[in-house]
């Protein structure tokens, strides 16, 4: 089960950078306004790589892209990497664009990924291809530790997996009525060019076939 959009820049805008406690520690130590400072994390979050390393460097980045997020209960078949690329393939949604992942922390180029079953994709990872992509034009796919936190810097569309959790939810019974039940449930977010016209249906499609 796919929830609804959890967070959207388009209709959550922020008014002052959000800064967690260990980054205005680090803003602090090195004498940096975060006033001056854009996040790049989700929301308009700073990030520790978002902090110049010296006050003289302090020049906004522009966050030019807009960010969306949802809730995606696996409990039932699990997410990894190759079902999250497979859903991405089924997507019809940004479909003009080529794929690239992270295989062991490299970049990984995925030739050929939209013709293959979970078998194929399986295969291209162990396998995968090295090549000069245009970042602006690709969409990235990977796994990081809290999609919620930040979307990775990335010119193109990215779609990240967060790390699953297991949590009490509400849940539909039998009878039609609702309950509690500990339920297994993942992140997922899209960050993509305001213009993009697909972005939400895109992520929702992805998200109801990972459910």
């Amino acid at each position: 089960m796919a929830r609804g959009v959890l967070y959207s820049t388009e209709t959550d805008p922020l008014s002052a950078p959000w800064v967690t406690p260990h980054v205005r520690a680090l803003a602090a130590s090195s004498g940096v306004d975060l006033s001056t400072v854009t996040g790049t994390g989700i929301g308009g979050r700073i990030r520790p790589s978002d902090l110049p390393t010296s006050p003289a460097e302090s020049v906004a980045v522009s966050a030019s892209r807009s960010v969306f997020a949802v809730e995606v209960d696996v409990t039932d078949r699990g997410a990894g990497l190759v079902r999250l690329l497979r859903a991405v393939i089924d997507a019809p949604q940004l479909a003009g664009y080529p794929i690239v992942t992270r295989v062991d922390g490299k970049l990984a180029y995925l030739p050929g990924i939209r013709d293959l079953n979970e078998d194929g994709i399986e295969k291209l990872l162990a396998d995968p291809a090295s090549a000069k992509v245009n970042p602006a034009r690709t969409l990235l796919v990977e796994i990081t530790p809290d999609a919620m936190l930040a979307v990775p810097a990335w010119e193109g569309p990215v779609l990240a997996l967060g790390a699953p959790t297991r949590r009490p939810t509400v849940v539909r019974t039998g009878d039609g009525g609702e309950g509690i039940a500990i339920r297994t449930l993942v992140h997922l977010t899209l960050g993509v060019d305001p213009h993009e016209p697909d972005a939400t249906a895109f992520l929702h499609t992805v998200a109801a076939r990972l459910a």
